[in-house]
């Protein structure tokens, strides 16, 4: 009875269903995978248990072909009543175990072995001895023969059958006419090394003119296969790697890796690929933690970028030594987004930092260059920003009939129409300019629309007594000034003269009228005329704590209103002074 191939912990998962050759895919925690420990081509029992379909089983005897997978030859029980079963496809474990039935028959053949030996040893002891009186011979010929037994009875033969070394000193295993020095010949000759228990190294030692040239070597303690070649360090001697006679890969003695015949010039240097895919080189992780190439120099941080584990994305990192340290510097996710200084790119483009993110420098002279950022749609560009270094002007360009618009706190608040008019978004809802951050000037080529629609006004009338009053006194107050910052600047004959009023002395005339409270130092100034007005800003500090804008207040009126206020006032005195004529 044949024995079947044994090896302990050998257990691997399988999705593939069907009732054909099932493909192991990683070991089950604890074993071993079959590539490792079965030889293809080798019987041995197997064991499938369904874990997807718990119902699902079956033990029998197959081999791995050269694919790797699980060839189903012989079954001897299944969840099919002893049938080769139809496996659902989902989990299952593929294992190599010892067959119950296998065990019957060795015991019984055993049995029977133990009464041959017994009743061959009663025989042999009733014939006669062979002679060894014939004359010694230092090698075998072609026809010569052995007698062996054979079942029951006895057969010659030919010495070509077995180890030959003939005249020359070739050996043939299994030819009588060896080419070589050792010739291994028949159905799947095979040769095999197995050191003493005691030595932990065996292997093949090629040697000419007495010097050590190449080996192969395997070292039982570590598992290592040692390919070798050249007679001492520094003599230049390459491993090279044939196929249908023409060289395929070399390694050379500098530790270079040439594929495809390329030339000896870099440390790996590949000269063809899969041309029909347009790749050169792929790397496959077969599931485990990654595709990487790491770029190292000594004592500098290496650079590693691929397949980022466990997903789809290409990464670029730094520092990166083991399965899950290094920083990532940049990730391009399975779907085409780009993120830098970012591991979960939300846009095409993600970019995380601070400070200065972007930096667009033209290669020309100050003064020549340009640089720019554009946008485009399938039909060709339609706007740009970016920098015109002939004129040295920063351009927001939109090169459609639409309009560029601005906003905060994401909501538009101002836009430049294609025709170029500067307009809000909210109709009467934003200021230009503030207390705080008065607009210098406005240079416009006619008088501002201020709307007067009667229909969005509450009307309350004419001005009170009380308010006439105040009109006559404020006229009284108007006068030439000059501003301050004006005169610190130019000097007082050659700061500007302007006519108008001083706030607070107008707020003090109405004041005295009743018509608004007076100036409180410790409270803040309100009224209901709007021509009054006053502000108050608080102090605002940049992220160093240094002070950008003092506290302050300012008072302030509009010239308009007040005026034809005063209008009002002298229009009355008339009227006064006509009815009394």
């Amino acid at each position: 009875m044949p024995t079947p191939f044994f090896a302990d912990l050998v257990r691997e998962l399988c999705h593939e269903g069907g009732t054909g050759p099932l493909t192991p895919t990683g070991a089950v925690p604890g074993h071993r995978r079959f590539a490792g420990a079965v030889p293809a081509d080798t019987e041995f029992h197997y064991a499938i248990a369904g874990i997807a379909q718990p119902g699902e089983w079956e033990v029998g005897t197959g081999r791995l072909d050269a694919a790797g997978r699980l060839v189903r030859e012989a079954v001897a029980a299944s969840s099919d009543d002893g049938g080769r079963v139809d496996f659902a496809p989902g989990l299952k474990t593929l294992a190599l175990t010892v067959g119950a039935g296998w065990f019957t028959a060795h015991d019984a053949a055993v049995a029977a072995l133990d009464a041959a030996d017994d009743d061959l040893a009663v025989a042999i002891a009733a014939k006669q001895p062979l002679s060894t009186a014939h004359p010694a011979a230092t090698t075998g010929a072609d026809d010569d023969l052995m007698t062996v037994r054979r079942g029951a009875g006895w057969v010659n033969i030919p010495l070509a059958a077995l180890v030959r070394r003939g005249a020359d000193g070739h050996v043939g295993i299994g030819t009588a006419n060896p080419a070589q020095l050792l010739e291994l010949a028949g159905g799947s000759p095979r040769m095999r090394i197995v050191p003493a228990a005691s030595e932990q190294t065996g292997g093949i030692e090629i040697v000419t003119d007495g010097a050590h040239e190449a080996s192969f070597t395997a070292r039982g303690s570590t598992g290592e296969l040692n390919i070798a070649a050249g007679r001492a360090p520094g003599w230049g001697g390459n491993i090279r790697f044939f196929t249908d006679t023409t060289e395929k890969m070399r390694l050379t003695a500098a530790g270079r890796l040439l594929l495809g015949g390329a030339a000896d010039n870099y440390m790996l240097n590949i000269a063809s690929g899969a041309a029909s895919r347009g790749i050169v080189a792929d790397f496959n992780t077969n599931g485990h933690v990654g595709a990487l190439i790491s770029f190292t120099q000594a004592g500098i941080t290496n650079n590693c970028f691929g397949t980022i584990p466990g997903t789809g994305d290409f990464g670029w990192y730094v520092n990166r030594n083991g399965v899950a340290d290094g920083v990532l510097l940049m990730r391009l996710t399975a779907a085409g987004s780009l993120g830098i200084g970012t591991d979960t790119a939300a846009v095409r483009l993600h970019v995380k930092s601070s400070g200065e993110i972007m930096r667009l420098e033209t290669t020309a002279a100050r003064g020549s260059g340009n640089g720019f950022l554009s946008f485009y749609d399938p039909s060709g560009r339609k706007g740009y920003f970016g920098y015109g270094g002939t004129s040295e002007t920063i351009f927001l360009m939109n090169e459609e009939n639409g309009n560029i618009e601005f906003g905060t706190n994401a909501v538009s608040r101002w836009y430049v129409e294609s025709a170029g008019h500067f307009t809000p978004v909210a109709d009467n809802a934003y200021d230009v300019g503030w207390s705080a951050g008065r607009v210098r000037n406005l240079h416009l080529a006619s008088n501002p629309i201020v709307t007067s629609d009667m229909r969005e006004k509450a009307w309350r009338g004419a001005a009170s007594a009380a308010e006439l009053a105040a009109a006559k006194r404020i006229a009284s107050e108007l006068g030439f000034y000059q501003w301050n910052d004006a005169v610190a600047e130019k000097g007082a004959e050659g700061a500007r003269l302007h006519f108008g009023v001083r706030a607070q002395a107008v707020w003090a005339i109405m004041a005295g009228e009743g018509l608004v409270d007076p100036i409180d130092a410790g409270a803040d100034p309100t009224s209901r005329h709007a021509f009054l007005c006053w502000d108050r800003w608080a102090e605002e500090r940049d992220a160093e704590g240094r002070i950008v804008r003092a506290a302050g207040e300012r008072f302030g009126i509009r010239p308009d209103q007040l005026a034809l206020f005063l209008i009002a006032a002298q229009e009355a005195r008339l009227a006064a002074l006509e009815a009394a004529a």
